[in-house]
């Protein structure tokens, strides 16, 4: 069943109305933590230090298979480079530091710190992969 977001679905799950449901860390941490959640499988290409007991799908058998929510910080199309250099310089050295790094992992964040160049590359690596996958079948649009 299709959801306008991770919170009504946390609801229904919570309340018995679903069985189960793939979400980002970020968002179902704390009920995981509160014990409201059980955490059977990540969908990332490795563990993450918030549920270090919890496999990893490609540990339980689905081979590569690597599915993150990436979040970066976007500007418009035409920005000049020297403002999205400067733009990143500030966002890496906030990643740098220890409290903001903490904050993000215990939200359930993988920490990787990029430069515009290497985000640009990966999100449209994963454009590439939801191609394929649409284009199989295995994806559809709804």
């Amino acid at each position: 069943m299709p959801y306008k977001g991770s919170g009504p679905a946390l609801i229904d799950l919570m309340g018995g109305q679903i069985d189960s449901m793939m979400d980002q860390s970020s968002s179902s941490l704390p009920q995981i933590k509160a014990g409201k959640l059980r955490a059977l499988a990540l969908a990332t290409r490795a563990r993450i230090v918030e549920l270090p007991n919890v496999p990893t799908l490609q540990e339980l058998g689905v081979r590569d298979f690597d599915a993150a929510t990436p979040s970066g910080l976007l500007a418009p199309a035409h920005t000049p480079p020297e403002v999205i250099r400067v733009l990143n310089a500030a966002l890496n050295k906030a990643l740098a530091d220890p409290a903001v790094r903490q904050k993000l992992i215990d939200l359930g964040s993988q920490v990787r710190p990029m430069s515009a160049e290497q985000f640009d590359a990966f999100l449209h690596d994963e454009e590439r992969k939801l191609k394929a996958l649409y284009a199989s079948g295995l994806l559809k649009a709804e």
